[in-house]
């Protein structure tokens, strides 16, 4: 402890008046972790908020729905083997608005057909089970016929060998469905509008389309050992604006550092007076809520749009500081200081875009400015000569 005093002391002394000024900013970078902190739980806050709004909405509407397999049921429970499933579903995706939040929900047209194996040797009567998640979701009549019956309840006595059945019926639900697969043989054609789509569960589809006009899939499965194998479709927003500014603010302390650093080898380079740490501070801050800017009107407008108006602002605000108080209106350093901040949120912005992708640019980036402060700070002298 006393040798990690003597370095401070050292490192701060009159003597070393660039160390001094280098410590004091890294310890006000330090202290804007707090409110960047506190961003980041307002993001969080807001993407509760639309939780919660996609809560009330499935309550009234029917919540993501999970479509089975139908079951022919026993009286005491037992189900008879499913031959062949065949299933499709037209499903049309709209959004629905709670307060500010869009949701995207959807109302689906199912006909599903095939067949069950009559073991021969049961002398009871079944039923015909339709299963979903969510039987809210329910809207209009229910059609259900077994060997030719619309009752839905067959004699096992008196069935064919193979029993066919078909149904239809309409479904609403939010966000997303799934469709459990149970035969020996399973076929499933679904299409709708909806084009940012996303499929996903235990199997991919067979055959998939996506268009400007919305998207195809089918998948052609054979008996599977789980009963819970699905397949899903997920109904996306263009863009998740909260996510998007979650991976943004990762990135804060970052940026706010490079831009600090940036003063900071201007002043050295004696090309602008001495800067308060006073005045660092009020730079960062403006950093912190370019965030806050994004987040609100991210909420309102295209996540690109409300990026775009927030970097304007804050370039504007951090340049006008330069010029007019920092440089006594000298138009090539704020020209200057604008021009890298602009690099720093372009680079962002492309970072942010590109997921697959995203680990290699940004590490790259950092090797790009490395080798800038490297270069630009060749001919500083970090010590006065005593």
């Amino acid at each position: 402890m006393e040798e990690n005093n003597e370095f401070i002391e050292k490192f701060t002394e009159e003597s070393n008046p660039i160390g001094k000024k280098l410590f004091i900013i890294i310890l006000f970078l330090l202290l804007l972790l707090i409110p960047l902190f506190c961003v980041e739980n307002t993001i969080k806050e807001r993407e509760n908020f639309k939780n919660e709004a996609i809560g009330k909405v499935a309550m009234s509407w029917g919540h993501q729905q999970t479509i089975m397999a139908p079951e022919l049921r026993l009286k005491n429970g037992e189900t008879l083997k499913l031959y062949d499933y065949n299933i499709q579903s037209k499903i049309k995706t709209e959004y629905r608005k709670k307060g500010i939040f869009k949701i995207p929900v959807y109302t689906t047209e199912v006909e599903a057909y095939g067949s069950f194996i009559n073991p021969g040797n049961i002398k009871e009567n079944a039923t015909l089970i339709l299963n979903v998640s969510d039987i809210r979701g329910f809207i209009g009549k229910r059609t259900k016929l077994l060997n030719g019956n619309s009752s839905g309840i067959i004699n096992l006595a008196n069935a064919p060998k193979i029993i066919p059945f078909k149904t239809q019926y309409t479904l609403r639900g939010i966000c997303g469905i799934s469709f459990k697969v149970g035969g020996i043989n399973n076929n499933i054609s679904v299409e709708g509008n909806w084009k940012n789509t996303s499929f996903e569960g235990d199997f991919f589809p067979s055959e998939k389309g996506i268009n400007k006009n919305g998207y195809k899939a089918t998948w052609n499965i054979a008996e599977v050992q789980d009963m819970n194998n699905s397949c899903d479709i997920m109904f996306l927003t263009p863009i998740d604006s909260y996510r998007m500014t979650v991976r943004c603010i990762k990135y804060g302390f970052l940026f706010i550092a490079l831009t600090f650093l940036s003063f900071f080898l201007f002043e050295m380079a004696s090309k602008i007076k001495q800067i308060h740490p006073f005045q660092y501070t009020l730079i960062g801050f403006s950093m912190i809520i370019f965030y806050m800017l994004l987040l609100s009107m991210s909420e309102f407008i295209h996540f690109g749009l409300a990026y775009f108006i927030a970097t304007v602002m804050t370039i504007s605000v951090i340049g006008g500081y330069t010029y007019f108080v920092l440089t006594d209106k000298d138009k090539i350093m704020a020209k200057t200081i604008s021009g890298i901040l602009a690099v720093l949120y372009t680079y962002l912005y492309t970072v942010l875009n590109l997921q697959d992708f995203a680990l290699l640019i940004g590490s790259l980036g950092l090797f790009v400015a490395i080798i800038a402060i490297m270069y630009y700070t060749r001919d500083i002298k970090w010590y006065k000569d005593e």
